[in-house]
């Protein structure tokens, strides 16, 4: 128990972003009347420090880094997709030629190459995905359009009519119309007094109906 008492009295420490933030606003009551000479002053505390160093610039350190390798591709005469000369690119030939006489620019050159090749790559995996993400929306648009329509619910073997192929559609026709005219077959003639079919007709009769609806009417 002392010891858990001692611990709650020990102040917890600062962290690294806590102690930027009295180095700034140190720097602020000590440089009230101009912001450059408080910029100044916090850059002369934090350089000297690695680990407040680190702090400041974790933010931006993937982004200063990508920038670095961007800009010593570019001194190999890489361009974002694309395939410039140095000399438009505002890089001198002269050095240009030197820095390909080097081992290790060649080598980077050779790895930038395949990166240049990775990068192209995704860039195409994202376009591919980007249009087939607009050719869903569009069909999804479409399959909507058809459900506004006045026979949107009419079905072929259980299935939106508009789905099925033509050749399905057409045996559905047949079938239909073969079915529509043994019903009418069968109820030709029949009272029309609420009651059911099997009142009237029996079950032996059904088989020489169905084979008279086959016929041509």
């Amino acid at each position: 128990m002392p010891q858990m008492a001692e611990a709650q009295k020990r102040p917890e420490r600062d962290t690294d972003q806590d102690r930027l933030r009295k180095v700034a606003l140190k720097a602020m009551v000590e440089h009230p009347s101009s912001p450059e000479r408080a910029e100044n002053a916090i850059w002369e505390a934090v350089r000297k420090d690695r680990t407040l160093m680190d702090a400041l610039l974790a933010k931006y350190r993937r982004r200063a880094i990508s920038d670095l390798l961007d800009r010593s591709r570019e001194y190999l005469g890489w361009r974002p997709a694309m395939g410039v000369r140095p000399e438009i690119m505002h890089i001198p030939t002269a050095a240009h030629e030197k820095a390909m006489n080097s081992p290790l620019e060649r080598r980077a050159q050779m790895v930038s190459t395949e990166w240049d090749r990775g990068e192209k790559a995704e860039l195409q995996r994202q376009k591919d995905a980007e249009i087939a993400r607009l050719d869903k929306i569009r069909d999804q648009r479409m399959r909507d359009q058809w459900l506004y329509t006045a026979a949107a619910e009419m079905r072929v073997n259980a299935r939106p009519f508009w789905q099925v192929s033509v050749n399905e559609a057409r045996s559905w026709i047949t079938s239909t119309k073969h079915e529509a005219r043994f019903l009418e077959l069968v109820v030709a003639g029949l009272p029309n007094d609420g009651r059911p079919i099997e009142y009237y007709r029996q079950p032996d009769e059904m088989n020489a109906v169905w084979e008279r609806a086959k016929q041509p009417s």
